[in-house]
């Protein structure tokens, strides 16, 4: 015989402590429930700004850049390909370091795009990009 068949069924339960139980089995309900929707909101991140969001994407465009410059010279990728993707990086880049600045001109200009010059001569920042001339980060020796 199985063991539950030994135990009392429930409406035979009559020591006073039926009532405790339901609402027990209640606040644990509404417990739970409030947990699970009054925080919808923990762990979403925040909103983000247009020049924020620009900043990011520049850095990711100048990692990609490098990544790009690296597989390159380990041979995964052909010449005509690698300047495709090149001058479309270079391209977007600069879209984006355009878009920057207007967006800088408008307000204060934060710190970190204190740093941020344009070239003289030509009144853009394509000095800023790693096929201007100036030089990439080194790695041992070997310019990325």
């Amino acid at each position: 015989m199985s063991w539950f068949l030994l135990l009392p069924p429930v409406a035979m339960v009559t020591n006073g402590d039926t009532p405790a139980i339901v609402l027990l089995c209640a606040a644990m309900t509404l417990g739970l429930l409030f947990y699970t929707f009054y925080f919808p909101l923990v762990g979403v991140a925040a909103e983000k700004d247009r020049q924020t969001f620009l900043h990011e994407r520049k850095e990711a465009i100048y990692e990609n850049l490098r990544d790009l410059n690296f597989e390159y010279r380990a041979g995964k990728y052909a010449e005509s390909d690698y300047g495709q993707l090149r001058s479309a990086m270079e391209e977007e880049a600069a879209g984006l370091l355009a878009e920057i600045e207007r967006l800088e001109a408008g307000g204060a200009r934060p710190a970190a795009a204190a740093r941020l010059q344009t070239t003289p001569a030509t009144g853009s920042n394509a000095a800023l990009l790693p096929s201007a001339g100036r030089p990439s980060q080194t790695r041992k020796g070997t310019r990325l």
